[in-house]
């Protein structure tokens, strides 16, 4: 009975925050989006284990990647904005050519809308950073069906991450 509750109230939060980002991202307001980074962080360690650091904390304004993980050679950009032109963006740029060049794997999750529709495209991935659309491309129906999967245990730790956060802007 837990396990529907917490999965209820996880996905109401991951919905609101969602719908948040995105009206405000229309009126140009983007505050919201840098404090979604950091509950998105704590979120992702909790759900996969991950040990992902804001890549801002690392090194001033990193370019394309928002969330590093050393340990499992890991790189997340998280975005609202979910088109097959910002992954290729990113996937051009100079910083992620260093990481591919360290053995990085790198993910997109997008925090505002659904993803299907990106996972069975081709990308230009000119520096062969390690990318498999169908599992790196992450939207917030693929983190609820991670979710949904966790241990009691844990799925209590992440409903209590989601239900204690406001997000507000």
């Amino acid at each position: 009975m837990k396990r529907q509750k917490y999965y209820n109230e996880i996905s109401e939060k991951l919905e609101i925050l969602s719908r948040r980002i995105k009206t405000n991202g229309k009126l140009n307001v983007l505050d919201l989006n840098i404090h979604a980074e950091t509950f998105y962080r704590d979120l992702l360690n909790s759900v996969y284990d991950y040990q992902l650091e804001s890549a801002n904390v690392l090194s001033a304004n990193v370019a394309a990647i928002d969330l590093i993980d050393a340990t499992n050679k890991l790189a997340i950009q998280i975005s609202s904005t979910a088109t097959k032109q910002k992954i290729e963006n990113t996937l051009c740029k100079q910083k992620t050519m260093d990481y591919a060049a360290e053995g990085y794997k790198i993910k997109f999750l997008f925090i505002a809308d659904e993803t299907q529709s990106l996972r069975n495209k081709n990308y230009i991935n000119p520096h062969k950073i390690s990318f498999i659309p169908e599992e790196d491309i992450l939207d917030k129906v693929s983190l609820l069906t991670s979710i949904s999967q966790l241990s009691i245990g844990k799925y209590s730790f992440v409903h209590d991450l989601c239900y204690n956060r406001e997000f507000t802007s």
